[in-house]
């Protein structure tokens, strides 16, 4: 048999999707999110404040006005003033409509929670799950009752959930591809997702075990 015929015998390999069929689940699931949770926004008529979210609003009305929209705040706080997030939040802010300043921060949140929701894929893609896990993944965050609340209140949850995904997906990035350059931007976010708030701040620690837990594990298999 010549080699021409053998290779046509063979079975032809699995043609790869291309680079738009790979994203698909990943786009849908942000569309779907998106329309979720844009519909959600627009049956409430009027702002409606929970709890501290008037503190929060004040805050960003206040930075507006006095133009302190910068992103690095001077202190570090635990859990009382989320410097960051009003920092964010000015920059969309109309110091002279509280209104409109919802509005704004609200649309800002669900923007928020799509990148929570993309992060969570990527994670998922990066712990080798397989692309319907990353779906199922993405979907239970984006749909997710606390998450779903927060993506219409003017709390920093989602700021600190956002910028806490980074840390962890550049983490894995770093140790599962042995690209140590990904640590410098886990270390950042980390530190930008305590400005944001502090409740992470008592389990710093544990995070510190998983980098040297990670660090030894590859020493080890080198």
């Amino acid at each position: 048999m010549t080699e021409a015929a053998e290779s046509a015998s063979e079975p032809a390999a699995p043609a790869r999707p291309n680079g738009l069929v790979r994203w698909a689940p990943l786009a849908f699931l942000l569309v779907l999110v998106g329309c979720i949770h844009g519909a959600l926004r627009a049956t409430e008529y009027a702002p409606v404040l929970w709890g501290d979210e008037s503190h929060y609003l004040g805050y960003a009305m206040l930075d507006a006005a006095s133009g302190t929209t910068g992103l690095l705040p001077g202190t570090l706080p635990f859990d009382h003033r989320p410097e960051l997030a009003s920092r964010v939040f000015a920059r969309v802010a109309d110091p002279n409509d509280p209104t409109r300043t919802f509005r704004r921060i609200e649309g800002l949140q669900i923007v928020l929670l799509l990148a929570l929701v993309t992060l969570t894929w990527f994670q998922a893609r990066a712990l080798a799950l397989g692309r319907a896990a990353a779906f199922g993944a993405g979907a239970f965050v984006g749909l997710f009752p606390w998450f779903a609340f927060h993506a219409h209140a003017l709390w920093p949850e989602l700021l600190h959930a956002v910028l806490l995904g980074v840390a962890l997906l550049a983490l894995t990035w770093a140790f599962a591809q042995r690209r140590l350059a990904w640590l410098p931007v886990a270390g950042l976010a980390f530190g930008l997702a305590l400005l944001a708030k502090g409740t992470f701040l008592p389990l710093t620690p544990v995070l510190v075990l998983l980098v040297a837990y990670a660090a030894r594990t590859r020493r080890s298999a080198a």
